[in-house]
């Protein structure tokens, strides 16, 4: 299962969340506003050391459903371009769009620009509502299972504080948290820390609970379908 962590805008969180992540040896995956990398860089540079994975969250937060096709390659361009310049990474090869929301159009053109998965998420931790700390543990413990993307934020009121009990949890299923592309990797039968670069036609996945869509599969709306896919989520 993997831990996932949005930065929409609040950052004063990070720090302390870095260090529970640390104590407990524990890597994630962050996805990143670009214009939060860029007034962080700092911390995003932090994230990255530490050994935690990077994706892309858009360069402003918008809902990639309302946008046309020019506004959705904008926020994914300038949202990869800040991440790069923030933390002097290669380009970032996952993509999470804001509030869950997309369209086949986005779809595409994260196939085009070669990302390996749109992650979504099966736990929503709804650590953004400011939910009590005990509350937040019950929850992500009680919908957890193997294969789980949990989606939390940097800015949850009360999530550096529910982490350890959340990682005590975990640890007591048998569930070792991984990254994104641990996940991947593994339903891709690779090795863990191996890249697999671009799959054929940019397919890909995550895990076997299919949180990220494959790219391309028969099963999404057809081009120009505005459907919404996924849950939907308010960033911090």
């Amino acid at each position: 299962m993997a831990l996932t962590f949005d930065a929409g805008w609040e950052f004063s969180n990070c720090t302390a969340l870095l260090d529970v992540l640390a104590a407990r040896k524990v890597t994630a995956t962050f996805f990143l506003r670009g214009q939060w990398a860029s007034d962080h860089t700092g911390l995003a540079q932090a994230i990255v050391a530490a050994g935690h994975q990077v994706g892309n969250h858009s360069l402003t937060h918008a809902d990639m459903a309302t946008l046309g096709w020019e506004d959705v390659r904008k926020e994914e361009a300038g949202g990869a371009a800040a991440i790069v310049a923030a933390t002097g990474t290669g380009p970032p090869d996952l993509f999470r769009p804001p509030y869950g929301s997309y369209t086949p159009d986005t779809l595409r053109l994260l196939r085009e620009q070669g990302y390996r998965a749109m992650v979504m998420w099966d736990v929503d931790s709804l650590d953004w509502t400011g939910l009590a700390t005990d509350a937040l543990v019950t929850r992500v413990l009680s919908m957890v299972k193997p294969g789980s993307v949990v989606l939390m934020h940097i800015g949850g009121e009360n999530t550096v504080k529910a982490l350890p009990a959340i990682l005590d949890g975990l640890a007591a299923r048998g569930l070792q948290p991984v990254t994104v592309r641990t996940l991947l990797n593994l339903a891709d039968g690779l090795p863990p820390g191996e890249s697999a670069g671009g799959l054929p036609g940019g397919a890909v996945g995550v895990a076997a609970s299919e949180i990220a869509g494959r790219l391309g599969d028969a099963s999404r709306p057809a081009a120009g379908d505005s459907t919404r896919v996924g849950q939907g989520c308010v960033s911090e």
